[in-house]
This record gives structure tokens, C-alpha cells and sequence, in this order.
């Protein structure tokens, strides 16, 4: 070639996968070659395609995905040293989904503990209304012979794990019971939207002569059972309710639309709650609970500085879980999906 220089290109061709105005192209790296990506199921997965990490969307925060996981499965309160180490234990278990050491772990450790203190305070209280509502009507329009099944059968559990530490075992009946559960919130057309796995995990728990009540429901009933008999209706619409037992469908919108036309501002979760005391009738001050499930975090080196970090329970463990067992699972097919999308174009 006699003086003649000639850049060559060094790098070695591979083909991947780039998003480049939320379309997935084919590119081969050091070269100009980009080729859309034709498949239809990707669009099953717009929600993940902008994610980066397993751990991070536009909803969910790296620090806040490492505490979750680890308060799932440390919900006791602990130490600081063990929440420590069962941070550190799960930041080890998954290297390579972002998690950054001295900066998410130490957030992370600071919301478990917030966490393992709100969820211990609350006690029964920490299922949500929905839960308990549709744990205490379920139980209410239930057979004797079920019931009868069921008390004895809590009570075998019961006996078992006072006896044992062994937090495992009797998932069956948690199964049973909110299989029946579903299907009676199906049958019926009432709060299908509940995790009926946590309601019955609730009742299962729960004192069935004795249902708790938030603050919030509480006064709420007060006020429009006051209102009902200031007007001399309060008999009459409780004798309407009891008539329609054997409609419980019913027997809920009935009450539930009573509680809205009385409130229109109260808020949903509260109106359900109050609805069920409604018409199972069974309401009693003593059950009457203050919860507190919110608190505000200072310092937290994920976010700028002298930022806020408002944590209010139930909002962190619907919005997690939901995470947890949609958006991730949801990621990892994708991964996988790419992987041979690749693979298959490599071959041709």
C-alpha cells in the first residue's frame, strides 16, 4: 500500500437491541445499521421499555424496591444491625440491578425500620378497609355449617402456632378460605378488587364477634345513623337492610349509596368500611381504632438535598407490591424476550 494509511474499524460487530423514540431497533454496534423491530407482543410491554434497572421506574425508586423486598420478609421488628444485614444480604443476592452501596442500602435500612415500627403499631389495622370489609361481610352472609368449619379449623391453627414458632404451614386454609372468598365477591358483584388472600389472612386473625374499625369509619357511622334518627328513618332503613339479607349485592349498594348520598367527600376506602358495620349492624365503640400510618423522613441520600420523604404505609405497600408482582415479572420477560429476538435475527 506503499504510505498510504487507512483507518480501520477495530471494534467487533455484535448485534443488539436500542430503543432510539420508543421503537426497538436492531443495530450493529460501530456501524450505522439500524433495522426496526417488528414484533407485536412488544407492545405488551411499553410499560418497561424505558426502564433501566429491574429495580426503577417512574414510580418506584431504587432505595424503596431494596426495602420492600427486605421488609417483606423481615415485617417483626428487628435491630439495626439485623436490618442491616438483611439489606447488605439481599444488595449481595442481587448485584447488577442498581442498587448502589452507601447510598441505597443505608436509605433502604432507614424505611424498613419505619416500616417493621408502623406495620407492629398497626396490628390488625394494617390490612387495608377493602380487606377488612370484605373479610367482615363474607363472614357475615356465610353459612353456619361453613362457619362452623372454618371456627374449628382456626382454632386447630391457632392451638399449632402458639405452640410452635414456625411461622409456615396452613396456607391451605388461607388458600381455602379466599378461594370462597373471591367467589362469593364475584357472585355477589362486591369489592372484587380485594386482595383475598390478605382478607382472609385477616379474618383468620380477627375476633369474628368483634371487628375492628378505623377512627375515620367510625364517626362516619355515628353521624349518619345520628342524622337517620334525627329524621325517625334510622328504624325503618335498618329494618329495609335486614330485609335484604338474602341479597347481600343489595344489602351493600343499598348502604353504600346511603354513605355517599350523606358524605360525598368521604373517601371511598372509608365509605366500604363503614358500609359493612352497616349492614351487619355490629359496630361497637370499643373496636374503634386511631391508627397513625404515615411519617416524614429527613436526609435520605437518594434524594436532593433537605428533600422530604413522605411514607404513608398503605399507599408504599399497594404501590410495591403491585411493582413486586407486575412490573418486575414484566421486566424479566422482556429481558428474555430481547435476548431471543436477537438470537433468532443472529441465525438468519
Amino acid at each position: 500500500m506503499g504510505d498510504y494509511k487507512f483507518a480501520v474499524n477495530q471494534q467487533k460487530l455484535d448485534l443488539t437491541l436500542v430503543l432510539r423514540n420508543a421503537q426497538y431497533y436492531y443495530h450493529l454496534t460501530g456501524t450505522s445499521f439500524y433495522e426496526p423491530l417488528n414484533f407485536n407482543t412488544a407492545d405488551e410491554f411499553k410499560e418497561v421499555w424505558n426502564q433501566e434497572f429491574i429495580s426503577e421506574n417512574s414510580h418506584v425508586k431504587r432505595f424503596e424496591y431494596l426495602a420492600w423486598n427486605v421488609f417483606c420478609s423481615h415485617t417483626d421488628i428487628a435491630t439495626d444491625q439485623q436490618n442491616e444485614n438483611a439489606v447488605q444480604q439481599f444488595l449481595a443476592e442481587h448485584f447488577g440491578e442498581g442498587l448502589v452501596k452507601g447510598i441505597h442500602d443505608k436509605d433502604a435500612q432507614n424505611i424498613v425500620t419505619r416500616l417493621q415500627q408502623i406495620h407492629n403499631e398497626l396490628g390488625l389495622m394494617r390490612f387495608t378497609a377493602q380487606e377488612r370489609a370484605l373479610a367482615q361481610l363474607f363472614w357475615f352472609f356465610l353459612e353456619k355449617e361453613r362457619k362452623d368449619y372454618y371456627t374449628k379449623q382456626f382454632e386447630a391453627a391457632a392451638i399449632i402456632t402458639q405452640s410452635f414458632t414456625a411461622k409456615q404451614g396452613f396456607e391451605y386454609l388461607s388458600r381455602e378460605l379466599s378461594e370462597e372468598m373471591n367467589a362469593f365477591a364475584s357472585a355477589h358483584n362486591i369489592l372484587k378488587e380485594t386482595d383475598c388472600i390478605n382478607a382472609a389472612l385477616y379474618l383468620k386473625q380477627e375476633d369474628k364477634e368483634n371487628f375492628l374499625i378505623s377512627e375515620k369509619a367510625g364517626a362516619l357511622y355515628e353521624l349518619f345513623t345520628k342524622e337517620l334518627k334525627e329524621k325517625g328513618k334510622d328504624l325503618e332503613f335498618l329494618d329495609q337492610i335486614r330485609a335484604m339479607y338474602q341479597y347481600p349485592s343489595a344489602c351493600y349498594y343499598i348502604a353504600e349509596g346511603a354513605l355517599q348520598a350523606f358524605d360525598p367527600q368521604a373517601e371511598k376506602d372509608i365509605i366500604k368500611e363503614t358500609a359493612g358495620f352497616i349492614i351487619t349492624q355490629k359496630l361497637d365503640p370499643k373496636n374503634i381504632r386511631r391508627i397513625s400510618y404515615e411519617v416524614t423522613i429527613k436526609e435520605l441520600k437518594s434524594l436532593e438535598k433537605d428533600t422530604e420523604y413522605h411514607l404513608n404505609y398503605f399507599e408504599f405497600v399497594s404501590r410495591l407490591s403491585h411493582f413486586n408482582t407486575v412490573t418486575v415479572p414484566k421486566y424479566k420477560r422482556l429481558q428474555e424476550l430481547k435476548f431471543s429476538w436477537v438470537d433468532e435475527k443472529k441465525k438468519h
